[in-house]
Formats: structure tokens, C-alpha cells, sequence
């Protein structure tokens, strides 16, 4: 970081300065994926991967029929996608769905 930011004076504030101060200061959230692997993600981008099969859908159909219909399709993606996320496979939270034993995420208590 120093070399980086030796290299790119304070004068002209330029992105690329930003970006060295930015991961200086604040290196512990930068590299938590590395202290924490396996329960920190190495990238952010799981909200981008959520939207993404959306997209596909309008794309291959043009768009949902109704409102309805698109909030419906929306609220069983986001609750695969959660389950997914807490290591239940999409069959197994469909199946628990229908047979009326609904898996829920975990729910966090403050202290």
C-alpha cells in the first residue's frame, strides 16, 4: 500500500488513490474472507446471482403475464435461493413446501 500510494500523490485525488486508501484503511473488511473462509463469501456479487435467472425469465418470455403472477414466480425463487443459502437443495424445500412442513431461515436474536 505504501509503494501504491507513494506512487499517486495526494494532489490529484485520482480513483486509483481512493481505491489504495480505501483498502488501507479498511484491510480487516477487505480480506475477511480470508480470516473467515468458508463462512465469508470471497465475492459480494450472490445479490447479482439472485437477479440473474430473473432476468433470463423476461428475457426468454418478454415478461410475467400478470403482476400476480410475477410476484408469485419472485417469492419461490427468494425462498430457494434462501434455502440454498443455509444448505437445503431446491427438491428438499420444495418437497418440505408441499408437504407442509415449510423450512424457515434461522431467525437472529439481538443481544
Amino acid at each position: 500500500m505504501a509503494v501504491g500510494l507513494s506512487l499517486h500523490p495526494r494532489a490529484k485525488q485520482s480513483p486509483t488513490r481512493n481505491l489504495l486508501e480505501r483498502l488501507r484503511d479498511r484491510s480487516a473488511d477487505v480480506l475477511r474472507f480470508a480470516d473467515l473462509p468458508g463462512l465469508v463469501p470471497f465475492t459480494n456479487n450472490t445479490g447479482e446471482r439472485a437477479l440473474r435467472p430473473v432476468k433470463t425469465q423476461v428475457k426468454i418470455s418478454g415478461c410475467h403475464q400478470s403482476e400476480t403472477g410475477a410476484a408469485a414466480w419472485l417469492a419461490v425463487r427468494s425462498y430457494l435461493d434462501s434455502a440454498r443459502k443455509h444448505g437445503l437443495n431446491a427438491l428438499d424445500a420444495i418437497r418440505r413446501a408441499f408437504t407442509g412442513h415449510l423450512w424457515m431461515p434461522p431467525i437472529a436474536l439481538a443481544d
